[in-house]
């Protein structure tokens, strides 16, 4: 199983900021660029200043929108970060600035980006029938232990998110280290859950769906990029989650692709 990051790659935030440089050309403090009287006190660089422009307009600014989508086609289809078209992209917005008169800086930073490229739970000769979904930024690992249960609601409560499955580090007292948490969604975050069982000693986490309407498929959902975790989360389905028998070994394999990927922005001071 496949799983991008949605992180929204910041090509977008410097493409953004590059049509407004596009149509904000550098202004002659002295003149008028929409026709009335100029205010010698005024800020020059003011988005103000430009209100009416004909750059502004959808026909001027879609022209650099077809460049761009002219490079992705040109570079596999696509503009994501670390790719040739992103590479494109950048050139054509540092071409374009510099035209206008400024002179634009290329700042390098990295885009840390997690894919899962494998993941598997078993039970004996059992596999959850429903397969299985790594949480985003989940670690990689394997880990064997015996399934615990932790503070498990089923049937399941009326309303979503009734279930208060392994929010409290209470929940997890009495369960041996070593173990792995099977725990109910509900109430707190996959974060949250996640972290109680890690400091209880759990060497996995099994979280499954609450049960409600709506609520019964494999759970997909996301970690916090940075919040410590060190052993491996994944979701299941309502009817997965409660097929495990507690007590009895379970095995986890995740396997993660989780890399930091070269990347660029142009930046462009205005006066003003």
């Amino acid at each position: 199983m496949m799983h991008r990051s949605n992180a929204v790659p910041p090509l977008r935030l410097s493409t953004l900021c590059a049509l407004m440089l596009a149509a904000c050309a550098p202004v002659d403090p002295g003149s008028d660029p929409v026709g009335g009287e100029t205010d010698p006190g005024g800020d020059v660089g003011a988005l103000g200043a430009f209100e009416g422009d004909p750059r502004l307009q959808a026909d001027a600014l879609f022209v650099h929108l077809e460049a761009l989508s002219q490079a992705a086609e040109a570079h596999g289809g696509h503009r994501s970060v670390g790719s040739d078209g992103y590479d494109a992209s950048v050139d054509w917005v540092e071409g374009w600035v510099r035209d206008l008169g400024f002179d634009p800086v290329r700042e390098p930073f990295e885009v840390r980006d997690w894919s899962a490229v494998s993941a598997s739970v078993s039970q004996g000769d059992l596999a959850p029938s429903d397969g299985v979904a790594p949480l985003t930024w989940s670690p990689g690992g394997t880990a064997t232990g015996s399934l615990v249960r932790i503070d498990v609601v089923d049937p399941p409560p009326a309303a979503a998110n009734g279930s208060t499955s392994g929010c409290e580090a209470s929940d997890f007292e009495g369960m041996a280290a070593g173990s792995i948490a099977l725990i109910q969604r509900g109430t707190c975050t996959f974060t949250d859950k996640a972290l109680n069982a890690q400091a209880a000693g759990a060497v996995a986490v099994l979280v499954f769906n609450e049960g409600q309407a709506g609520r019964t498929g494999v759970v997909e959902g996301a970690l916090g990029p940075e919040d410590g975790l060190t052993i491996p989360v994944l979701g299941l389905s309502h009817a997965d989650g409660l097929a495990l028998t507690e007590g009895t070994a379970v095995t986890v394999q995740v396997s993660v692709r989780d890399e930091g990927i070269p990347s660029t922005n142009v930046l462009v001071d205005i006066p003003g």
